[in-house]
């Protein structure tokens, strides 16, 4: 909750410049606005229906994000399958929706509002047998072990439960809606204008194409559980916000930097002139309902720091002996992780600063992958530059600027000279109006070498596995010894992480409540997103189990084989779903979104029984949420036997 608290003294702050610009549009404009807090007074934002039916099929296309309008009209009452639910959907007023698969599901407008359920099972889960507290295990033996779960439509618990899950659901599509609306209704006009250039479009909106495609998977993985729910139902949950809060790191960079457009509307708008001038017109569409552009700013900052406390909610209604009950867990570790790390890259102007300098003017041609400097890395949190310096190659001389970062170490070739520099302050004035080239490929410090040289009070070599070696001299011993220090201290950084993920990991594997272990081979995709040429498409798999996440390599061709293999472990036969997600990987763009499915664990394992113990099944499972496409694997469970 601390860095909760910390994150609202700093959203206060962005808020009050936000609010500076927005009066001074509002003073332009000659009228009266509503209040701010009148107009964050609602979850969904009014007139939304009429935004989705506007922009169907079309907005979502220039951001990768495809029929996201459909969704967010279908989503608003929950889910395509249920029939004849009544949930209450927190503070949204009296939201309906109807789906694809189904219609008939309604936000009563009171949190404490009356659940119903029709269908197979309808709703409060019962595990019979073990726990108590409303949820009781039955073990059978048919061959291996069974949690059989039964449900009780009268479980007060488990309609609290479900409505908590109808408002995230609901929540989440109305916010994907608002950024689609940003992109549509301001920066497209923005940019068509000619007023505004590009350099401010950048200052002031940061990577949120980034975030509506964050936010679009986010969105896509909640509507797959959906409509894979038998009677409108929602067992589980938290296993997809474990993994897709998880994957929310753009908003790392934008929340860093929102501050800076925050000044830039402030001074823009503060003058009048064309800029306020447009961004009131911008504001002026019947979609907007008299909202502005500041509130829009906001909300990004706001959603993340809703995510812990409508966890906490799920929580509150989940029992401990629930099969969602340690994913909500972990969900919430997830979701307060995400918060502490925007907040120290808040923290961290001055670093801040320094990587997106090296976003700017660091050149780096010729890898696979975009490398976004001020993002979070892959164990290790945000991004972190540790030292900066002038080094030589020893034999050929030639000029070197290396960066060492919390991951990696890069060297680059300045496109003019630094090495007169006699300071870290000299070289970073000097540096602020360089370019600097990549001279070799990042080199990641969990493989890094450093050799010191026995002959020269100066030199050292770097030696990497993948990229060979590098022989360079400091200016002075200190220097080199300040590198070796440096270097030494941020893989032990490092290796200190990872054992204590180990340890995490190793904790799991002794849980009791671990009833076994499911083996996975992805083997390969078919027919993936209708591409017509063979080497077109860099794909890979994603396959998860609650926390857990394992990916394929990626492969290329729209028939990829990934014969990658993995295994998860498992908690609950009944509940536990295998989610399996295909993504095209985008090297100097974000991943584009091909396709997901699920399997629940209780098929497998139903599977097992019918086949008299045949192991491992083959599974030919289609993508949802897209055109075409299918995956196959090979999968294999394992009860223990405790």
């Amino acid at each position: 909750m601390q860095c909760i608290h910390k994150l609202c003294i700093v959203f206060t702050s962005y808020f009050l410049k936000l609010l500076t610009a927005e009066s001074a549009v509002v003073k332009q404009e000659g009228g009266v606005r509503t209040s701010w807090g009148e107009e964050q007074e609602s979850a969904a934002m009014r007139g939304q229906s009429e935004w989705s039916r506007e922009l169907q099929g079309g907005t979502t296309q220039s951001s990768g994000v495809r029929g996201q309008s459909e969704w967010s009209r279908e989503v608003r009452g929950v889910t395509g399958q249920s029939r004849g639910m009544h949930g209450g959907m927190g503070d949204s007023s009296g939201v309906r929706g109807e789906g694809e698969r189904g219609s008939g599901v309604r936000g009563e407008g009171e949190r404490g509002g009356r659940i119903r359920g029709e269908g197979e099972r309808g709703i409060g889960v019962h595990e019979v047998g073990e726990r108590g507290g409303g949820v009781r295990g039955e073990r059978e033996r048919s061959g291996g072990v069974r949690a059989s779960w039964v449900v009780s439509a009268s479980n007060p618990i488990e309609q609290q439960r479900q409505s908590v899950i109808q408002e995230f659901i609901t929540t989440e599509a109305t916010y994907l809606n608002e950024l689609l609306m940003v992109e549509e209704l301001f920066i497209k006009k923005m940019r068509a204008s000619g007023i505004v250039n590009e350099k401010e479009l950048d200052t002031l909106f940061v990577n949120w194409n980034e975030l509506i495609l964050a936010n679009s998977y986010f969105n896509k993985a909640l509507k797959i559980r959906c409509l894979n729910s038998r009677g409108g139902v929602i067992a589980m949950v938290a296993d997809v916000l474990c993994q897709q809060i998880s994957q929310l790191t753009p908003y790392l960079r934008f929340c860093s930097l929102q501050m800076r457009g925050a000044t830039l509307l402030t001074e823009k708008c503060g003058t009048g002139g064309a800029w306020g001038e447009l961004v009131r017109r911008c504001q002026e569409h019947p979609a907007i309902q008299g909202h502005t552009l500041t509130s829009f700013l906001l909300k990004p900052m706001q959603r993340i720091t809703k995510y812990p406390l409508l966890i906490k909610q799920l929580l509150k209604y989940t029992p401990e002996g629930h099969p969602d009950y340690h994913n909500s867990q972990e969900a919430l570790t997830a979701a307060e992780t995400l918060c502490a790390q925007v907040n120290e890259a808040l923290s961290q102007r001055d670093n801040t600063d320094k990587l997106e300098w090296m976003q700017r003017h660091v050149i780096c041609e010729g890898l696979q992958e975009r490398l976004v400097f001020n993002s979070l890395t892959n164990i290790l949190g945000p991004r972190k530059l540790l030292h900066t310096g002038v080094l030589h190659k020893t034999k050929s001389k030639r000029e070197l600027v290396a960066f060492l970062l919390s991951d990696i170490i890069l060297l680059t070739t300045p496109s003019k000279s630094v090495a007169g520099c006699t300071s870290l302050a000299a070289l970073d004035r000097a540096l602020t109006s360089t370019n600097c080239t990549m001279y070799r490929k990042p080199m990641f410090l969990t493989e890094l070498r450093v050799e010191v040289d026995k002959e020269s009070e100066n030199y050292f070599t770097l030696v990497s596995p993948n990229y060979g070696e590098v022989a360079v001299a400091s200016p002075t011993t200190h220097e080199r010894n300040n590198w070796l220090k440096k270097v030494a201290m941020a893989q032990k950084h490092i290796n200190d992480t990872q054992n204590s993920h180990r340890h995490r990991q190793q904790s799991k594997e002794r849980d009791v409540s671990i009833m076994g272990r499911v083996l996975v081979t992805v083997m390969a995709g078919v027919s993936l997103n209708d591409r017509q040429s063979e080497g077109a498409l860099q794909s890979f798999c994603e396959v998860s189990l609650g926390s857990q996440l394992h990916r394929t390599a990626t492969a290329a061709s729209p028939h990829p084989k990934w014969d990658s293999s993995m295994q998860f472990l498992v908690k609950s036969l009944s509940e536990d779903v295998l989610c399996i997600t295909v993504y095209e990987k985008g090297y100097f763009k974000p991943n584009e979104f091909l396709g997901r499915t699920e399997i629940k664990i209780h098929q497998v394992y139903e599977e097992t029984l019918h086949q008299q113990g045949v192991q491992p099944q083959l599974h030919k499972l289609a993508l949802q949420e897209t055109r075409s496409g299918e995956v196959i694997l090979k999968i294999s469970l394992q009860l223990f036997d405790r």
